[in-house]
């Protein structure tokens, strides 16, 4: 099933992680909060985001054929998480 770095298996790991990390930050947002010191509602907010992100995810990975341009938008979209992540971590954007 795990072909050693294919893009089918990459993207069914992003998948797998994703998801569970969607899951943990809603269903633990409040013991995180202490953790992070970032709200709640912001914590559980993204679990909520990632979770979708994880069905596309699963409907991209499991296709027969994996188009260039579904892996280039997860490749984006991707980079866009890791970018604001690192702007989160050095501006003030959210306030505990």
């Amino acid at each position: 099933m795990f072909d050693r770095l294919s893009p089918r298996s990459i993207l069914l790991v992003d998948g797998i992680v994703s998801g569970a990390m969607g899951l943990l930050l809603i269903a633990s947002a409040s013991v995180l909060d202490s953790v992070f010191d970032l709200p709640v509602a912001f914590l559980r907010g993204l679990g909520v985001v990632l979770l979708p992100w994880f069905a596309l995810l699963a409907v991209v990975a499991t296709r027969t054929v994996i188009r260039r341009t579904a892996v280039r938008f997860v490749i984006a979209v991707n980079l866009g998480w890791v970018a604001a992540s690192i702007l989160l971590l050095f501006t003030g954007w959210v306030e505990p």
